[in-house]
């Protein structure tokens, strides 16, 4: 009994490691659906091809989540293993059966809290929190709507009082020298269209950009130095 509670322990862990490395590669500007495979890979340690590495490991902060993710991994599917075979062999068929019931019902609760929209809203909220008084990620939000292959894409950016951006013009954020497009602001119940280089940043401001994604993260997260 006692490894059958250490590895629906080690489970839960592992879990909620792979969800928490999504949110913090998702919060570096990259496409959630990516966010979710490249945590999941690296904590696997399996799944990663040329350019999808190339696109995690060239960003600073995405190589620190993935290389956390990498060691962590490597350490709790070795104990998993190691605790399943021990609650599989140490104990008799009747005990074997109830500890496989066991870890179906605890694998299905898990599935139904993490699948949960509600929880993902609670831990997006901690984890993104978390990481802005680390200075991680800073206050500025962006979110890919859209990923072509070739790296280009179509990215919403959300300023908040906190963001460094926020009294600049776009001149002085580095849109133009990064080849970032800002299609349109929003701004309350104002749309501007097309905004041009002299037009000042406000908190709230919802940017819709179009370029490379790595570009646009790299003028609204990192900096034009980054």
């Amino acid at each position: 009994m006692l490894y059958l509670a250490l590895l629906i322990f080690l489970l839960v862990v592992s879990v909620f490691l792979v969800k928490i490395g999504a949110l913090m590669l998702e919060m570096t500007g990259m496409d959630p659906e990516w966010a979710r495979f490249q945590a999941l890979s690296a904590f696997t340690q399996t799944g990663f091809t040329t350019s999808e590495a190339e696109g995690a490991v060239n960003h600073p902060v995405r190589r620190r989540i993935i290389s956390a993710l990498m060691l962590s991994g490597a350490a709790s599917l070795i104990t998993l293993v190691s605790v399943f075979v021990s609650t599989m062999v140490l104990e008799d068929a009747r005990q074997t059966t109830i500890n496989l019931a066991a870890m179906a019902v605890a694998a299905f609760v898990l599935w139904r809290i993490v699948a949960s929209k509600r929880f993902s809203a609670f831990l997006h909220r901690t984890v993104k929190k978390r990481m802005e008084h680390m200075e991680i990620v800073p206050a500025t939000a962006i979110q890919t709507l859209l990923q072509q292959n070739n790296g280009y894409g179509i990215v919403r950016v959300l300023l908040d009082e906190h963001s460094p951006q926020v009294g600049k013009t776009l001149i002085e954020v580095g849109t133009i020298k990064k080849d970032v497009l800002v299609m349109s602001i929003q701004r309350d119940e104002i749309m501007i269209p097309v905004p041009k280089g002299p037009d000042r940043l406000m908190a709230g401001d919802q940017l819709l950009c179009f370029g490379r994604v790595d570009s646009i993260a790299r003028v609204f997260l990192w900096g034009v130095e980054q």
